[in-house]
C-alpha cells in the first residue's frame, strides 16, 4: 500500500513540475521601448532550476528587418535569501550587415531578494512577437 501512494505522488510530482511548455507571446507598445515581462519560477518547488528559452529565427516578423535574437534564461530565484539563487543566459541578437537592428533583450532580474513571488524580469522591445520553450509550466 506505501508503495502505492509513493508511485501515485510520484507520478502527480511529474505531471506538476515535470512539463515542459512552449507557445508564442506579444509585447505590445513601442518598437524603440523596453517593456517588463514577468516570468515565474516554477521549477523553484520542483527543487530544478527553470529553463527559458525565446526565440524569434525570422528577422521578418511583425516587420521587415525587425531582427531575430535567440535566448536562453536558466534561473533559480532567491526567494526571500534562499541561498541557491543564479541566472545564466546565453544572449545572441544585433545586427543584420549593414542594417542596424535594436536589440531584443534589454536586460534581466531576479525580483525575489525581498518577495516569495518566484518573479523574474526580462525587459523585452515592444511592438514584437515572441517564441519561448520552457522545461516547466
Amino acid at each position: 500500500m506505501k508503495i502505492f501512494f509513493f508511485a501515485l505522488l510520484l507520478s502527480v510530482t511529474q505531471l506538476v513540475f515535470g512539463q515542459a511548455s512552449s507557445g508564442k507571446f506579444v509585447v505590445n507598445g513601442d518598437i524603440d521601448k523596453y517593456y517588463p515581462v514577468i516570468f515565474n519560477d516554477y521549477g523553484w518547488v520542483g527543487h530544478q532550476p527553470t529553463e527559458i528559452q525565446i526565440g524569434r529565427s525570422d528577422a521578418h516578423e511583425d516587420a521587415n528587418w525587425n531582427g531575430s535574437v535567440m535566448a536562453r534564461f536558466r534561473i533559480h530565484t532567491m526567494m526571500w535569501g534562499h541561498g541557491s539563487h543564479f541566472i545564466e543566459t546565453n544572449i545572441y541578437q544585433g545586427r543584420q550587415d549593414m542594417v542596424v537592428i535594436v536589440p531584443f533583450v534589454a536586460g534581466y532580474h531576479d525580483a525575489t531578494k525581498s518577495s516569495g513571488s518566484r518573479d523574474f524580469v526580462i525587459w523585452l522591445k515592444g511592438k514584437s512577437t515572441y517564441h519561448y520553450t520552457s522545461n516547466v509550466l
